[in-house]
């Protein structure tokens, strides 16, 4: 049996002055009375004697330690109760008494009901879980390990410990690729046809990365590379594709999706020959992205594109404009307000973004240049924005990209195949042939260059697989040929 001071203490919260390192008041668990002092001996009095909630096992624990008699007798009393209420429910049972007319047993905790704990299996489930959540979550090793969170998970569940930055680092993250790795690897083992996607990227060492990823349709992560001092080039990467290939098998493969770089067209001739049932294509969000590089470099929209990012830069890099412009958004658009963006270096798609957060904007922009205490120190940018064939080739240019950026995000969903780029195109090639009929007079020499760099893509991104697939999809059987032939 424990000591009588260890079961009296852990029937107690404590609270402790951090400051004076004393424990300053205590707080029975079963029936919240609290007092402002620590003492023992007391605090035994009161569950022997005044508290009613106490488990039996405590009060005869307690009892048989300080030989109370007071203690036994109402440990007596307490056994007489409830062989008292065993009776009552006994007898309601049996239908003499009215079941509505009773009240329900009030049975007291026992103290390992009343402990938290967790088994081992248990403990180890919730690591699990615990790193898991971590993972997915792209969370930093570190971010729990701080006295705050411990306090905060041992209010929540005091039996629970953390699992610490060294096991989440290694043990359980070993744990979680291992599990997914085999799910990953079940998921495919299933699949009788699959794709192979690749991309590069830098990752925020700036090192060079190459993914793959593999559909099954749904895409699945599969494995990556990291080139090094190798250079990528053609047959760098042909080598890589041949690894994934043999580790899923040549028979599962049937096509290969990359960039439409110079490198990658010249890995495709590789992979197509050393595979010849294999079919190498390029991305079709990627074509896309590209055609918005084309638009971008002819004269009038790059004049456009310069103008317009002046603007942006000129309004939120100067405090005053930007509060006078702000205040004129609120007051116009209250919560619905767009503010004006800046396009990124990789994604052509900016473009569109930030003429649309100009053109919605114009009237708050006029109104602010306007404005006797705005000063800029670049005098075209209040020429700029109060001129109207500026404006008019805004809206004409968000009008062009709109389709391309619709088309990009469309392609980019995850449950895309490849019957769905011809329609896509069909589709996107109809639509800015309708913008550039209202094309503005002062830019209509780009009309010409503009439909034949859609031409160019599109002719680009469309190989036999596209159009085979297309005919054969029981949803577009073919639409894709009939389009063409009516825009033609």
């Amino acid at each position: 049996m424990r000591p009588t001071k260890t079961i009296v203490l852990s029937c107690f919260k404590t609270r402790k002055d951090e400051e004076r390192n004393a424990i300053v008041s205590s707080k029975c668990k079963f029936c919240a009375n609290e007092w402002m002092f620590y003492n023992a001996t007391k605090m035994a009095h009161h569950l022997v004697s005044k508290c009613k909630n106490v488990p039996n096992d405590i009060k005869s624990a307690l009892a048989a330690s300080q030989g109370s008699s007071t203690s036994k007798s109402f440990v007596q009393d307490r056994e007489a109760e409830e062989a008292e209420e065993r009776a009552l429910e006994s007898s309601r049972d049996d239908g003499n008494i009215p079941s509505s007319k009773s009240k329900p047993s009030k049975r007291p905790l026992t103290m390992s009901q009343f402990l938290d704990r967790i088994t081992d299996d248990e403990r180890e489930k919730l690591h699990k879980l615990f790193s898991r959540a971590m993972v997915m979550s792209n969370l930093p090793f570190s971010t729990f390990a701080t006295p705050e969170w411990e306090q905060f998970f041992n209010a929540l569940r005091p039996a629970f410990d953390l699992p610490s930055e060294w096991n989440l680092r290694n043990s359980l993250l070993d744990n979680q690729y291992e599990e997914i790795n085999n799910k990953l690897q079940d998921q495919i083992n299933k699949t009788e046809n699959v794709c192979i996607l690749t991309d590069g990227y830098s990752n925020i060492r700036n090192e060079g990365i190459m993914a793959f990823i593999i559909t099954t349709p749904a895409p699945l992560f599969y494995d990556m590379s990291l080139p090094g001092t190798e250079k990528e080039n053609s047959e760098y990467v042909s080598q890589e594709l041949s690894k994934i290939i043999e580790n899923v098998g040549p028979e599962k493969v049937n096509g290969v999706c990359t960039d439409n770089a110079a490198v990658m067209k010249k890995t495709w001739e590789i992979i197509e020959e050393k595979y010849p049932h294999i079919v190498c294509y390029g991305c079709s969000p990627h074509t896309l992205n590209l055609l918005s590089k084309d638009i971008s470099k002819l004269t009038s929209i790059k004049q456009l594109l310069r103008k317009s990012q002046n603007v942006v830069k000129a309004i939120k890099r100067s405090h005053v404009p930007l509060a006078i412009f702000t205040r004129k958004q609120k007051c116009a658009h209250g919560a619905n307000a767009i503010t004006l963006k800046l396009p990124g270096k990789t994604r052509w798609s900016g473009i569109e973004e930030m003429l649309n957060s100009l053109y919605k904007n114009r009237k708050e922009l006029k109104e602010t240049v306007i404005d006797s205490r705005v000063k800029f120190k670049d005098a075209t940018i209040r020429t700029t924005v109060l001129d109207e064939e500026f404006w008019e080739l805004v809206n004409s240019t968000r009008k062009l990209m709109r389709p391309i950026v619709k088309s990009i995000i469309y392609l980019e969903g995850d449950q895309r195949t490849v019957a769905d780029v011809p329609h896509v195109l069909a589709i996107l090639q109809k639509e800015i042939s309708e913008v550039l009929e209202d094309w503005p007079l002062s830019a209509i020499d780009d009309v010409q260059q503009i439909e034949d760099f859609v031409e160019k893509r599109t002719a680009f991104g469309l190989k036999d697989v596209h159009f085979a697939a297309n005919f054969l999809h029981p949803l577009h059987q073919g639409m894709f040929i009939y389009i063409t032939m009516v825009n033609n």
